[in-house]
């Protein structure tokens, strides 16, 4: 059984020290990227194969869905950076957050975050380049929500969850 850590960054790299995070190409920034890990570059391979025109990344440490920009070169950080599709992103986050037991329950949220109706803008939240979130959306034309699933940042296998998402 997985040791439970709510807090930190162990875990999230590859044997390499990648951060898988933040292993894609980036439309904001110039140059040509030398080296991607096997697992981003099969990820790309594959995404190049098989398109699609939703996507789901899910992640800990949070309880709320995230929608691009994460990051946007004329945007501070907490600066909010809207895409040219911004409220079909806004829509596609409520869709789960609003049916969601907590996540857009004002004082229910992880108590170091409150996000208003449970989403939020990524460059709003803190500002990231190269995530797979904006590769998918600029690069495959591939809308991309990351659902944060709860407030611990790496749970034990017992406390995995895919969220509290009332159904009927």
């Amino acid at each position: 059984m997985a040791k439970q850590s709510c807090t930190g960054v162990s875990g999230r790299y590859t044997s390499d020290g990648t951060d898988m995070n933040r292993d894609f190409h980036s439309h904001w920034q110039s140059g040509t990227r030398l080296k991607f890990a096997e697992e981003t570059k099969l990820i790309m391979k594959y995404a190049e194969t098989v398109p699609a025109v939703l996507g789901i990344s899910f992640h800990d440490g949070s309880l709320v869905v995230n929608y691009p920009w994460d990051g946007k070169p004329d945007k501070n950080s907490g600066e909010y950076a809207a895409s040219p599709d911004d409220n079909l992103f806004i829509s596609l986050a409520k869709s789960y957050s609003l049916v969601h037991k907590t996540m857009a329950l004002p004082g229910k949220q992880c108590t170091y975050n409150e996000f208003p109706d449970g989403i939020t803008n990524g460059n709003e939240w803190y500002k990231v380049f190269n995530g797979m979130q904006d590769w998918n959306y600029f690069y495959n034309d591939c809308f991309e929500v990351t659902i944060e699933l709860g407030c611990c940042k790496y749970p034990t296998d017992a406390e995995r969850t895919f969220g509290d998402v009332l159904v009927g």
